[in-house]
């Protein structure tokens, strides 16, 4: 664990003098640590391939969440953001499914 958690930095920004600003930049924040979390999903696919997964379920997964973080970067809506997570978690499970067998 780095640091606050979400829900801790939340109450500190209630209690901030520039609440606004600062539940802005901790929504900013947020969003950065599930962008990341992506990029990290396509990593740990791609280094895969050498424990024998298939390079077009890595492929398959990596422009899934390509295009899901191309939504991501360009949407405002909190459901629609939920709607992303929820593709990318499905897409990284449907790919576990996958190469599940043919990991060593």
């Amino acid at each position: 664990h780095l640091g606050p958690s979400v829900k801790d930095e939340a109450v500190a920004c209630r209690a901030a003098s520039d609440t606004q600003s600062c539940m802005r930049d901790l929504r900013e924040k947020v969003l950065y640590m599930v962008k990341f979390r992506f990029y990290d999903l396509e990593q740990r696919a791609e280094d895969l391939y050498y424990k024998g997964a298939s390079t077009a379920a890595i492929a398959a997964l990596d422009i899934r969440i390509e295009s899901d973080k191309v939504t991501f970067d360009n949407t405002a809506s909190d459901a629609e953001l939920r709607n992303i997570i929820l593709d990318v978690r499905d897409a990284w499970s449907t790919f576990v499914n996958q190469v599940k067998n043919d990991v060593k």
